[in-house]
């Protein structure tokens, strides 16, 4: 019998193999762990001992040169390794946890808790026999069970075998390192022929691992998959490149000063990159929120960095400030302070400049969502008389603009007020683009868009004069009962599309659709949807020079290219953000719901879109695929009309 996890086949063991399978893990886990600590343990009690060499004694004076001892690199040593190896022992415990009923999940959470402890340039496997000598046997067992299994998971990352040539060379693997480290005397043991044969046999290995990777990538993986491969290869390549540089220095370097220096990096670049090795094979196998490593590489790029910088500073700072104060003991204590307090009056403007710097050159994001919002009046508020209006009431507040029920005169009737605030006023910008708005909604005669009935100005005030809509918008609606049968969303959505359509056609794009900015007109017996705030909507006519550089939007729903600014944003944009609201409307959450805005961004940028059927299991296939085309990654692939989306979505399979 076979059973099916993520679409791949698998094969069901018997209750009693698979507990000692399982038992297998456990036994395995805790070995790794007792050679972490026992690692600790050894990095400690050696370099607490007395030095008995001139390496150590040379250490141990550049030590003495920042007022520190031998004794503290053994108390942060255990605790930088720790930081290391831990996240691969968890990740792997994690993995373990959720998927311990299959084989392959079972072999690849082996990897993940004896990896850190045994293939890794740290320094662990030496330390524990330092303190275990007579362990060795422990040693090889997880080195071979570690550095075996994890170039068998570079060659299946999703478990299935693509390539028959990778699984001979994966089985020849095996067959290898089981010489090189249980029979280690044995001719067929690679290490014991003549060079350049070892290294050329490594060399080929990892040509061969490169290669079966190009070809999955290419020929074989999904979107889902080749983000899986880019990102653990991306770490794998980072921890590589700290041990090679580590490898290619420290021979070049004489003990002393220079040498705890350079070793102070490239440790702690060792450990970061490391710790990034881990989180990314964990989440890859896991296939669980896979896409938030993005967020997690990009926080911890910028983390990294603006430690790293700020050490500096603060290093440098404290250098100037001791050499002018040496002379005066007490003024030591005051040279810390005003070290701590440049420290701080640098944090904010560094780490926001690294992070603009990180999210442009390697993301490609130009929306500047560091910015805090501005502060929004609550509904309700009252104000005073505007020109020829009264009765004026705060039901609203827009990016530039505020909204008020107002009655004109003495018609009784309800009326809805727009006014540019005084303060934007001055800004002619602003005043073109308040009045671009006007003329743009007046010349969109649909039932469905909000009617002008007019524009003007009092005091110097600019104000738009609208059709005041009973009723709530679509974002309180979705409040009150969750989600919409897809009956009841289809006439929504077919109205809110004729509207596009329309603005479209006479090349005007909304640029900011969203539930919110959607009416629904109480008056009308079916609930008219009425598109409103075309506040930030871009002309593809000479107007478009007057479109504000950035970003005015709603993260949840914005296209790829506005994420990246791009110049030629076109009506495919609206169609991404109506299929994200569509799916919201239809699953009754947001299509990506984040707490982060870095994470959201993430999301529209490289993640694919939601399948409905997950969030609602009855979903039409046809709805589920409406929506991913509509949210397509690449404009080229979305509808190009939003009635045709709306057709799809309500297609019947």
């Amino acid at each position: 019998m076979e059973s099916t996890t993520n679409g791949l086949p698998r094969a069901q063991f018997s209750p009693a193999l698979l507990r000692t399978l399982q038992l297998g893990w456990v036994l395995l886990c805790a070995a790794a762990i007792f050679v972490l600590v026992g690692a600790a343990i050894g990095l400690y009690v050696g370099w607490s001992a007395p030095c008995e060499n001139a390496h150590c004694q040379a250490t141990e004076e550049a030590f003495n040169h920042y007022g520190l001892t031998n004794r503290f690199y053994a108390i942060t040593l255990p605790i930088g390794i720790a930081i290391e190896v831990l996240p691969l022992i968890i990740a792997g415990i994690l993995v373990f946890w959720q998927r311990r009923q299959q084989l392959y999940e079972l072999l690849f959470a082996c990897m993940l808790v004896t990896i850190g402890v045994t293939a890794l340039d740290n320094g662990i496997l030496p330390s524990f026999l330092y303190i275990f000598p007579n362990l060795e046997w422990l040693g090889i067992v997880l080195r071979w069970v570690g550095e075996s299994l994890i170039i068998v998971w570079f060659f299946f990352p999703n478990g299935r075998l693509v390539q028959r040539w990778a699984g001979w060379v994966a089985g020849a693997w095996l067959v290898l390192t089981a010489f090189v480290y249980l029979f280690p005397e044995s001719p067929l043991n690679f290490y014991n022929l003549p060079d350049p044969w070892p290294n050329g046999v490594i060399i080929a290995m990892i040509a061969a691992t490169l290669a079966s990777l190009l070809q999955r990538y290419r020929q074989h993986s999904r979107l889902q998959e080749r983000q899986q491969i880019r990102w653990v290869l991306a770490s794998a390549a980072l921890v590589a490149s700290v041990q090679t540089a580590g490898r290619l220095i420290y021979p070049a370097l004489e003990p002393g000063l220079q040498e705890l220096q350079v070793r102070l990096v490239l440790t702690t670049l060792a450990y970061f990159s490391t710790m990034l090795l881990g989180i990314s094979l964990g989440i890859s196998i896991l296939r669980y929120k896979l896409w938030n490593i993005d967020i997690v590489i990009q926080r911890a790029s910028v983390y990294g960095a603006l430690t790293l910088l700020l050490s500096l500073i603060f290093s440098g700072t404290l250098f100037v400030l001791t050499r002018i104060s040496a002379a005066n003991e007490n003024r030591m204590l005051l040279t810390g302070v005003l070290s701590a307090a440049v420290f701080g009056a640098v944090f904010q403007p560094v780490r926001s400049r690294i992070q603009r710097f990180v999210d442009r050159r390697f993301y490609g994001i130009e929306i500047d969502y560091q910015r805090p919002a501005a502060a929004v009046r609550p509904a309700g508020e009252a104000a005073q008389t505007f020109g020829k209006f009264h009765d004026l009431h705060l039901v609203g507040r827009g990016g530039m603009a505020e909204v008020y029920r107002a009655r004109r005169g003495e018609d009784p009737a309800w009326l809805a007020l727009k006014l540019l605030p005084a303060a934007l006023a001055e800004n002619p910008d602003f005043r073109k683009r308040f009045q671009r708005e006007a003329q743009t909604v007046q010349g969109l005669a649909h039932p469905n868009i909000v009617k002008i009935l007019e524009y003007g100005e009092h005091a110097n005030q600019p104000y738009i004069l609208m059709e005041y809509i009973q009723g709530h918008d679509l974002a309180e609606h979705l409040r009150r009962v969750g989600r919409l049968p897809l009956a009841e969303a289809r006439p929504l959505l077919a109205a809110i599309a004729s509207a596009l359509d329309l603005a479209h056609q006479q090349g005007i794009i909304h640029r900011d659709i969203k539930p919110s900015n959607i009416m629904l007109d109480e008056s009308h017996p079916e609930l008219r949807p009425v598109l409103m705030d075309f506040g930030i909507a871009k002309m593809l006519d000479g107007f478009s020079n007057m479109t504000q550089s950035g970003f005015l939007g709603t993260l949840d729903y914005v296209a790829p290219e506005q994420i990246r600014a791009a110049a030629d944003i076109d009506a495919r944009a609206d169609i991404y953000a109506f299929g994200a609201m569509a799916y919201q409307l239809l699953a009754g959450e947001l299509p990506f719901p984040a707490s982060h805005p870095g994470a959201l961004l993430m999301a529209h940028l490289t993640q694919p879109a939601p399948d409905l059927r997950a969030a609602w299991p009855e979903a039409p296939t046809s709805a589920a695929r409406a929506i991913q085309r509509a949210m397509a990654k690449e404009r080229d692939e979305r509808f190009g009309r939003a009635t045709d989306f709306v057709a799809a979505l309500t297609a019947s399979d």
